[in-house]
């Protein structure tokens, strides 16, 4: 039985999770900004709202600032990309074909086509193609490193998803593959693509979210319903919007878990099992109601925007270590204003 959380302690755990004053810098935001902002319907994302939570100005800059998006693919976010491909093919074929014979024929095919930048069939497309490209031009450690590491890396984890978790695959009915999820709070769109869905031992659904990297992310001893913790937010969101979507069909969908399947960790691959029940989802609708409102406001009524600098690991800057406005971030610079970062982009205006 569920104990109906109140929404006073729902409101106390939000304050918790939102972008603070004391965690960074707080600069102006140019006009120009906040018109191109308002100029265009709101549409944000599971990983732009936690880009939001982690720095509100890397979030702008993303989605937002009056500037073409600076594309940074990397390594990792190629891979990433490549293997969920993968597995999405694999898992639209009907379940008696499925087999590791047939997985690793479409890896190894995917894998020519990518090397190829070849999307005639469909299977790569042009914007997987198009990072794969940049990764090799960009890349510090050179070409032929990242094609090293796409081969060895990505037959790694595609040749140990079977045996880790789901040896066999001919048994697994999937209710979809790779579907969007789209809702709507507070006049913003709020949308995101389900990597898989699969029915739970009742008349639930779980929710699979394929991950690549080689760490488990999640937060040791997180102080608050892990629902909030950042890395999990997404998760919530797809469970929200899952069953926002389908709540005045017929057979509305009923979300019991979301399985986040670590299938790149390092030693051992792992899954990280998200209970969903009412509470979740009463969390997540007020956690993103909350943003939203947070992000309309640090904009048109504050006209300031928080520059929040990552915990450096080693020499390396978290999340800010791949932000395309790094070296002219006022969190790194000390600077009082985002001229550089409007100096040094106007090129890319639309």
């Amino acid at each position: 039985m569920t104990v109906t959380i109140s929404k006073e302690q729902i409101e106390k755990e939000i304050d918790a999770v939102l972008p603070s004053d004391k965690d960074g810098v707080v600069v102006e935001l140019p006009q120009e900004w906040v018109d191109s902002f308002n100029s265009k319907s709101r549409s944000e994302s599971p990983s732009s709202i936690v880009s939001f939570l982690q720095c509100p100005l890397r979030w702008f800059v993303d989605r937002h600032a009056p500037f073409e998006r600076i594309k940074s693919p990397t390594r990792w976010t190629v891979l990433g990309t490549f293997v969920h491909r993968v597995l999405e093919v694999f898992y639209s074929e009907p379940a008696n074909m499925r087999s590791q014979e047939l997985l690793m024929e479409t890896y190894e095919y995917a894998l020519e086509l990518l090397e190829k930048f070849d999307i005639e069939d469909g299977l790569i497309d042009k914007s997987l193609a198009e990072d794969y490209k940049i990764t090799l031009d960009t890349d510090k450690y050179g070409k032929s490193s990242v094609q090293k590491y796409m081969r060895s890396r990505s037959r790694e984890i595609v040749e140990g998803y079977l045996d880790n978790f789901e040896p066999d695959p001919e048994e697994i009915e999937v209710i979809s593959n790779e579907t969007w999820v789209r809702g709507e709070i507070n006049g913003v769109k709020v949308q995101g693509k389900i990597d898989r869905v699969v029915p739970d031992d009742e008349d639930g659904e779980i929710i699979d979210d394929y991950k690549t990297g080689k760490t488990v992310g999640i937060t040791p001893n997180f102080n608050g319903p892990r629902v909030f913790e950042k890395t999990l937010i997404p998760a919530g969101i797809y469970a929200w919007l899952r069953m926002e979507m389908t709540r005045n069909e017929l057979l509305p969908s009923k979300v019991t878990s979301v399985r986040l399947l670590y299938i790149g960790a390092s030693p051992e691959p792992e899954s990280v099992d998200i209970l969903v029940n009412d509470n979740t989802i009463e969390r997540v609708r007020s956690l993103i109601s909350a943003i939203t409102l947070e992000m309309d406001a640090m904009v048109n009524q504050d006209k300031e925007i928080l520059a929040i600098p990552a915990p450096t690991s080693g020499d390396r800057r978290g999340y800010c270590e791949y932000c395309p406005i790094l070296k002219d971030c006022p969190a790194w610079t000390k600077s009082e204003s985002l001229d550089d970062i409007v100096a040094n982009t106007s090129v890319l205006k639309r």
